[in-house]
Parts: structure tokens; C-alpha cells; sequence
């Protein structure tokens, strides 16, 4: 009888289109001196990947995610790295209702779920993101479906990051998995991702450390979405001089989103004021989507003047 990841991976593969995947690989530049270089697609589409994942929810274990997240295939990392969002979120909510319930009442496997707020004694955090899947931290995840709290899954994730190697990849997992542990302030980990500290970076061969300076970015969303701005900052004062589009999309997405916020309007005229006139066209331009035209037309003409300057 075939395996639950078996039967997920025939479901994955029965669910390809092979014109899909020429687009897919054209679309997410797998090609030579592209920055996907060497992925492989199998040419589905993203809801089905999302439904097979709830799909496949209570069926799968943090082991077999990891082996989804180590596929040579963009569709099965993807359905992978979905799981692990999933999981991840099931235990903060779980942690959240048991904390209204009373602090620290125990979930089903003995123990509280491991919610991100604050760093746990007993997370090495840095073994996971530097020594991969070669970690104690990694060696030590539980096993069983739905055993997994939202550190263990943060773990994992620090561990596989190597299988986190497009934007699309990164945008649909760096939210969930690590924007609660930047909002908790686990020592570090910001500083770690943003300065792409990793022996075995996953990004193009002219940008080693493309993919975890991204993750870095789009980590700091769970605390804007509390009115903590000062992880977006450090990230977007970091990367106003990245020679990489994509680090000024994400970067100017980031800052238009956060502007959303209560306070957010007015940390993001502030940024504005302070860098326009440096920050990489794109990124301005994301930035200033929601600005009404004749703001946007003040601020891009100080980026313009800089440049007769």
C-alpha cells in the first residue's frame, strides 16, 4: 500500500501540465544564468497545490514535509512548505486559545505548542539555520502528524531553507513560519537572515544570498501587523543599495502593506522623506502605489532630481 506521501506526490504529478511547466520555468527564469536556474516544474497550478495540502494535513509529519521541502521539484517544495504553513498556524492557534484558556495549559502532546513569544531556552535556532538539516535541532523534530508546535516548524524551516529557493517560495512561507519569531524578538535570527549568515546559501550564482535576504524581508510582516516597525526598517534601510529587483519589489510591497496599519501611514512618510530620493526606482514605485498621483508625482521627482543632480 502506498504511503500518504506517496499518494500525495502521484496526486501532485497526475495534476501537471507539461505546457504549464515550459511556461512555469520561463516564467520563474529556470534557465541558464536565470535566477532559477536548474528547477525542475511539473506545471500545476497553485490552488490545487494548496487544496492537496489541507488535503493532506492530518496525514503528514514534519519528516515527510521535509522530504517534500528537499524535491527537486518547484510543485512538491511548494506543497511542502503550504503543509508547514498550515501546521504552523494550527499551533498559534492553538496556542492562542489555550493562553484565553489559561497560560500554559498543556496541548495534546504534553506540552504547550510552542507559540513565538519569546525565544525558548531550549531552541538552538542558529544550529538549525547554519548546519541545516545536519542539526541536532533537526534530528530532534517530532515525528507524528500534528505533533508539531510553531517552533518546531520555524526549525524546520530554518533547517530546509536550501528548498526555499524562488520568490514565490519565499512569499508563501517566510510570513507564517518566521514573522511570529521576529515580532517575539528571538535574538539574532532578523540579523542572521538579513546578512544571509549561511554556509550553504540557495540564491544565483551573482546573488548567493538572494533567497534568504528575502525571507528576511517578508519576516518582518507579522510585526507590522502589530505596529512594530522596526524590524521593516532595519531590512529596508539594509537594502536600499540591493542591486536586485526582486529585493525592491519585496522591499517596496512591504513598506505600501505596512503602510495599511494604523500608524503604518505615518512610518511610511517618514521612510519616504528620509530615502526617497535614494531608494531604487521599483521599490519607490511599489511603495507609493496607494498614494494619491500628486503625492507620488513629489516624491518621484525628488528620486528624478538626485538623478540630473
Amino acid at each position: 500500500m502506498p504511503t500518504p506521501l506517496a499518494e500525495l506526490c502521484a496526486e501532485i504529478r497526475a495534476a501537471g501540465n507539461p505546457e504549464f511547466a515550459a511556461h512555469h520555468a520561463r516564467f520563474f527564469k529556470a534557465i541558464p544564468g536565470g535566477y532559477g536556474e536548474g528547477d525542475l516544474f511539473i506545471g500545476c497550478k497553485v490552488p490545487p497545490l494548496r487544496a492537496l495540502a489541507r488535503k493532506y494535513q492530518d496525514k503528514l509529519g514534519l519528516p515527510q514535509i521535509a522530504q517534500l521541502m528537499a524535491s527537486p521539484w518547484h510543485e512538491e517544495r511548494l506543497t511542502g512548505l503550504a503543509l508547514l504553513v498550515n501546521q504552523a498556524n494550527l499551533a498559534n492557534k492553538a496556542s492562542r486559545a489555550n493562553r484565553s484558556n489559561g497560560a500554559g495549559k498543556p496541548g495534546k502532546t504534553g506540552k504547550t505548542n510552542g507559540a513565538a513569544t519569546k525565544t525558548p531556552p531550549d531552541f538552538p535556532w542558529q544550529e538549525a539555520f547554519e548546519k541545516g538539516r545536519e542539526s541536532a535541532a533537526f534530528a530532534a523534530l517530532p515525528q507524528a502528524p500534528g505533533s508539531a508546535g510553531y517552533t518546531d516548524c520555524a526549525t524546520l524551516y530554518l533547517a530546509c531553507l536550501d528548498g526555499v529557493n524562488n520568490w514565490d517560495l519565499v512569499d508563501l512561507s517566510a510570513k507564517d513560519l518566521l514573522g511570529p519569531a521576529i515580532h517575539a524578538g528571538w535574538p539574532g535570527l532578523l540579523d542572521a537572515l538579513m546578512l544571509a549568515r549561511r554556509p550553504r546559501l540557495n540564491g544565483p550564482a551573482r546573488f548567493p544570498g538572494l533567497w534568504v535576504e528575502r525571507v528576511s524581508v517578508l519576516s518582518t510582516w507579522g510585526a507590522f501587523k502589530h505596529n512594530n516597525f522596526a524590524p521593516l526598517l532595519q531590512v529596508a534601510e539594509h537594502f536600499l543599495t540591493h542591486p536586485h529587483d526582486l529585493m525592491h519589489k519585496a522591499v517596496g510591497w512591504l513598506l505600501r502593506e505596512a503602510a495599511k496599519q494604523p500608524q503604518g501611514q505615518a512610518f511610511l512618510v517618514d521612510f519616504l522623506d528620509r530615502h526617497a530620493h535614494i531608494m531604487p526606482r521599483t521599490m519607490l514605485r511599489y511603495a507609493l502605489e496607494h498614494f494619491p498621483p500628486e503625492q507620488r508625482a513629489v516624491y518621484m521627482a525628488k528620486k528624478s532630481q538626485l538623478g540630473k543632480s
